[in-house]
């Protein structure tokens, strides 16, 4: 097992810990003094969470770095990608948002940054609550009709309160009933912004690929697109073809490793689908 697949594994025991002590109630109320104090259940749950969050992050850079991916490895990973993918089908011009840079190891970033901004894609990195870089965002969205989507927890309210104070978006809450966080965007709001609009859209942790083409996932990587004419046959599906323009890339550099390991992981997802669903 890789060093990569014992992060996950970790991360995985860490559920049961991190549901338990977040059960528990999050305030305790000294009635004598007036006084409200976090119990120890919600300070070890909380360093369980950010703990959890950080390996959720590490073991993807860990396996590309040190070339560890695996097929375990490879069921959580390329969601950002998934998105991409699905923006590219659609024709929805996507724009990449790293948000917390000032929480992030130091090069990784940079590193991140190169991978997506030779795919071609536009990256803004941030800080949402540091106000790092959020006036360049802000620049970019100026009359534009722009949705944020990511997972749960990656800062798209708190970016659009960084970006528009005004919004005041809900970034955090206590349930009165269950004593606990809960979750701030369940639906998504359309708002009103220089002349366009921004959507806030509820976290998700997994994406719907039933509506993509094996047969046309490689057009929704488009790096891929100016090195398919090196390619023998045609459709390439770039994985055991024999004269390949795109492993030949791959082989010097011009495409990320991960990207193409993304492209493997979806299209194994699509290709599994359609034979559980017995279509062609």
């Amino acid at each position: 097992m890789t060093t990569a697949n014992k992060i996950t594994l970790t991360r995985i025991a860490m559920i049961p810990f991190f549901i338990y002590f977040a059960a528990q109630p999050m305030l305790i109320i000294d009635e004598t003094r007036y006084l409200a104090a976090f119990p120890t259940s919600t300070v070890i749950a909380l360093v369980l969470f950010c703990v959890a969050s950080f390996t959720d992050f590490l073991d993807g850079y860990v396996a590309r770095k040190y070339n560890q991916v695996t097929d375990f490895g490879k069921f959580v990973d390329p969601l950002a990608d998934k998105l991409l993918v699905l923006a590219e089908q659609a024709g929805i011009p996507a724009v990449i948002c790293l948000n917390k840079i000032d929480l992030a190891p130091a090069g990784l970033v940079a590193e991140i940054e190169a991978v997506y901004k030779r795919a071609g894609y536009e990256v803004y990195a941030i800080s949402a609550q540091q106000g790092i870089n959020v006036g360049k965002l802000k620049d970019r969205l100026y009359g534009k009709i722009t949705v944020f989507a990511g997972p749960s927890g990656v800062g798209k309210s708190s970016t659009l309160n960084a970006i528009e104070p005004g919004m005041q978006l809900v970034t955090g809450s206590v349930s009165e009933k269950i004593g606990r966080g809960k979750h701030t965007t369940r639906f998504a709001h359309l708002l009103p912004f220089a002349g366009g609009y921004l959507a806030d859209t509820p976290g998700f942790g997994n994406l719907n690929l039933e509506e993509l083409d094996d047969k046309k996932l490689a057009a929704c990587f488009r790096e891929f697109a100016g090195f398919e004419e090196g390619c023998k046959f045609t459709p390439c599906t770039h994985t055991h073809e024999p004269i390949c323009g795109v492993k030949d890339a791959l082989a010097a550099g011009e495409i990320a490793q991960s990207r193409y390991e993304s492209y493997l992981t979806i299209l194994e997802e699509i290709k599994s689908k359609k034979e559980k669903d017995g279509r062609k």
